[in-house]
């Protein structure tokens, strides 16, 4: 509609506003009859609306990170996410009971949301144990291989010992683990027989004992702590993880399995507790569904409560409500038509887009009371609140609609869906207040025989006409304190605006899920894992790209962090004991110890002979594959389509926190590094990217919103007020309640989110209608700044407390960006509301004392 603002003039748009207006006032039941249908309708539309809390959902459609994301996933037969159930219990056996039988009911669930269920590396275990020789580092084989040939040449009667051949061990041969750094082989440890000699046995048993941990870390067969109270059953999905629909279904198919079992074990509540990719997203989803109960619950109540006081009639709220419900709507129904969903970020736009809509209805109102309380008639009454509050509601809407339309000029789809949907409901709300509140009115005037009469509220406001009085009698001092606050607000904001954005997306998640659910359970995961999170997933097009993929995270993560990000990479030949090559030269190997054991078993004491025995390399040793891997194993690297060893699983270091946005943004940087031969990115399923991606489009769009909805401010205040004067007074009002707004964030260094940022466009559109709304009655009442105030300045502090109700609601929210953005977007109000009451009025009153002849 806002092309179409230049070829109306300012008089053929209020005739035809006088003309709804009469007609709506008699035939207000037709009016009515048709409100009733497209408000029902529209209502109707908008409950086939599905709440989509994927993070995907959020990101734009032609994100390089979501695309190598969903491409991973796509390809990934059954461990794309994961999801832990946890038991903390003094009692072992209770605790392995519980896990077994989980297991054992979870096994049944649908493949579609189970890939793969571990409560430990039994099968790895017995894997590992049969062939590990194999994983023994080949530099270590060369070692032993080269002490046992001396120990057999020492039992050779005659030798003579000139030199210790085997004395330096060849650190710089290639590790039995593909795609690592090569390591030194540790000194060799003190194990002298009775005559003073080195005993290479006992060397080569402390060095393959020691690899074997490396794979052996939970002894037990169960994932367990090291103090024994935790134990973890590990489920992996081919669900995204992210808040998806099938990672829902499987969440609460396996709560209700817990349940049954940890009440027949008679186990507490508090003992079991679920982690993981899953439940940590699905915490967030559920505290945000929860949310959206509570704070749409809370601001109506709030919003009507207000009204019905400041009205002091429930038939106030019956006519300002029966419009903002259409409006918001066709808001809903238009998103409906538009996506078909709501997102994280849009979830909650309800509350707001019936706090800001409601306005013109609250506006109209109190015009059309005072009107009637001098003694108009209804139609007269109605037809001069339409007329005298049309140019300040017109243009706070258009402003409004513009601020959230300029969200649509993101790539975020979080941003720009709020944006559509904002800025529709603004414009529709603004349409039924001046449709459908005269026929409202008019029906209900009939129905009570004319006989309600309201009384004067607005005109005889104390704190409205104490205001008046005020910025009339004392401008000077008022702006001489607006003007030492804009200074004092500006001082921080060089060094703010440089880089204002909040990094830490510990303050963005649930409270409750942090101190209660998945997120306090997900530190005794780390305990129980050695690890920070889920290895992070990427995927080569063939078996035999993953040594060289490998090499190339750990060069990435070099340059770019200086090799502090990843701890270790793990690929199918960390499995297989090496590539095929390295594995060839250690079979070698193995059988030249087996050899040399054979002759020197005989001069060996009885403990050496032991070792021995444990230790011989079997004649069954062979070049393994992964169709020899446990079932366990071999899933892990298996594709959809088949594909085995193609995936590579990057762990970071635990000393790095993935809550942390510069981390995000290295190891994103990392991944994003990484080409197939053909030049390609290459797939990854590393949420690090995902939420990487969410700070840079942040940190892109959010300065280009911004620009766009104060632009379209600018461009719409120009064509509606069309007065040097009001333009100047109105903008002026806007820019100082937005510099204190974001110059009080600098001082209390409150930083940008990727939801609260969105306060600052909407602020723009709030504090045009304050001023726009004042400055008009003022010049109405032809210049007279105290009768100005008084007549409207209760409808517009009513219209603040309403929309500040609306946004305070979000700070009963558990989710702590909700939280944030109610506490950004109130500051806004709080300074638009006062700069348009007290420093706009302040200058026009100097500026008409100034003007006046001496």
């Amino acid at each position: 509609m806002i092309p179409l603002a230049p070829m109306i003039e300012p008089k053929s748009v209020a005739g035809w506003v006088r003309a709804c207006t009469r007609t709506s006032a008699r035939q207000p039941w037709r009016v009515l009859a048709v409100t009733a249908i497209v408000l029902v309708s529209a209502w109707a539309y908008a409950s086939q609306l599905k709440l989509k809390t994927d993070f995907l959902q959020l990101l734009p459609s032609e994100s390089g990170a979501a695309q190598r994301f969903r491409s991973a996933v796509e390809r990934r037969r059954g461990s794309a996410s994961t999801l832990l159930v946890m038991i903390e219990s003094d009692n072992n056996s209770l605790a392995q009971r519980f896990i077994d039988a989980v297991e054992a009911d979870v096994t049944k669930l649908p493949k579609d949301l189970v890939g793969a269920v571990e409560h430990g590396p039994n099968e790895s275990r017995a894997f590992f144990e049969k062939y590990r020789w194999i994983f023994a580092k080949e530099s270590d084989l060369e070692q032993t291989a080269c002490e046992l040939e001396a120990a057999r040449a020492r039992a050779t009667p005659g030798y003579i010992e000139l030199d210790e051949p085997c004395a330096v061990s060849n650190a710089n041969q290639s590790s039995a683990t593909s795609g690592l750094q090569p390591t030194p082989t540790p000194a060799r440890a003190p194990n002298p027989l009775p005559n003073g000699k080195h005993s290479a046995l006992r060397d080569f048993q402390a060095r393959a004992e020691a690899e074997i941990k490396i794979h052996d870390v939970f002894p037990t067969g169960y994932f367990r702590s090291e103090d024994g109270r935790t134990y973890t059953l590990v489920i992996r999905s081919p669900s995204t993880g992210f808040g998806d629909a099938a990672g829902e279904r499987l969440m609460r198919a396996v709560e209700a399995i817990a349940d049954h079992r940890r009440n027949a074990l008679g186990l507490p509540k508090t003992a079991v507790g679920f982690t993981g990719d899953i439940p940590n997203a699905l915490a967030d989803v559920q505290a945000l569904r929860d949310d959206i109960t509570i704070v749409s619950g809370v601001a109506i109540l709030l919003i009507f409560g207000s009204i019905i006081a400041f009205f002091r009639s429930a038939f106030s709220l019956l006519h300002i409500g029966i419009a903002v419900l259409t409006g918001t709507g066709i808001a809903f129904a238009t998103a409906m038509a538009a996506f078909g969903h709501l997102n994280n970020a849009t979830a909650f736009l309800g509350s707001i887009i019936f706090g800001n809509g409601i306005n013109y209805g609250i506006v109209y109102m109190a015009r059309y009371r005072e009107r009637r309380g001098l003694g108009d008639g209804v139609e007269e009454a109605l037809t001069d609140a339409a007329t005298t509050c049309l140019t300040a509601t017109w243009l706070a809407a258009l402003a409004a609609s513009g601020a959230y339309a300029a969200l649509m000029s993101t790539s975020f789809r979080g941003f720009s869906e709020f944006g559509l949907i904002g800025g529709v409901g603004m414009v529709a709300c603004w349409c039924a207040t001046f449709l459908v509140v005269p026929a409202s009115i008019s029906a209900l005037e009939r129905v009570l025989g004319k006989k309600e009469r309201p009384a004067r509220v607005v005109v005889r406001a104390p704190v409205a006409h104490a205001i008046g009085k005020l910025t009339r009698n004392f401008p000077r001092s008022i702006l001489l304190v607006a003007g030492a606050l804009a200074v004092l607000a500006a001082l921080p904001l060089p060094h703010y605006l440089k880089d204002p954005w909040e990094y830490n997306f510990g303050n963005l998640g649930s409270i409750s899920s942090s101190k209660h659910g998945a997120g306090r359970w997900s530190s005794r995961s780390d305990q129980v894992f050695k690890s920070r999170g889920s290895p992070q997933l990427i995927l080569a097009d063939d078996v035999n790209e993953v040594t060289e993929l490998a090499d190339q995270v750990k060069r990435a993560d070099q340059k770019i962090t200086g090799g502090r990000t990843i701890d270790r990479v793990e690929t199918i030949y960390d499995m297989l004991g090496g590539p095929p090559d390295v594995v060839t030269r250690k079979l070698k190997l193995l059988g030249e110890i087996r050899e040399h054991i054979d002759h020197v078993e005989k001069h060996l004491d009885d403990e050496e002979r032991a070792i021995a025995t444990r230790w011989r390399p079997p004649e069954y040793l062979r070049l393994i594959t992964p169709k020899d891997l446990p079932a366990q194993l071999r899933d892990r690297f298996t594709e959809k389509d088949g594909r085995v060893g193609t995936s590579v699983f990057v762990y970071l270091s635990p000393h790095v926190s993935q809550s942390q946005g510069h981390n995000l943004l290295q190891i994103s940087d990392v991944f994003a590094s990484l080409h197939q031969k053909d030049g390609k990115a290459v797939p990854n399923a590393a949420r690090a990217t995902v939420f990487a991606e969410m700070i840079r489009s942040m940190e892109r769009d959010a300065p280009r919103a911004t620009l766009v909805a104060f632009f379209i401010v600018i461009v719409a205040c120009l064509l509606v007020e069309r007065r040097v004067r009001g333009v100047v007074a109105v903008l002026g009002s806007l820019v100082c309640g937005v510099l204190w707004t974001v110059g009080g964030a600098a001082w209390l260094d409150v930083r940008l989110k990727f939801l609260n940022f969105v306060a600052l466009p909407l602020t723009f559109g709030i504090g045009v209608e304050y001023a726009i709304n004042l400055y008009e009655r003022i010049r109405a009442e032809n210049g007279d700044v105290t009768a100005g105030v008084r007549s409207v300045g209760g409808a517009v502090i009513l219209c603040s407390l309403t929309t500040t109700f609306g946004y305070g609601a979000l700070l009963f929210a558990d989710n702590q960006a909700l939280r944030s953005f109610g506490r950004y977007a109130i500051a806004g109000e709080l300074s638009c509301i006062t700069t348009a009451l007290l420093v706009m009025p302040a200058a026009l009153a100097l500026f008409a004392k100034s003007r006046r002849p001496t």
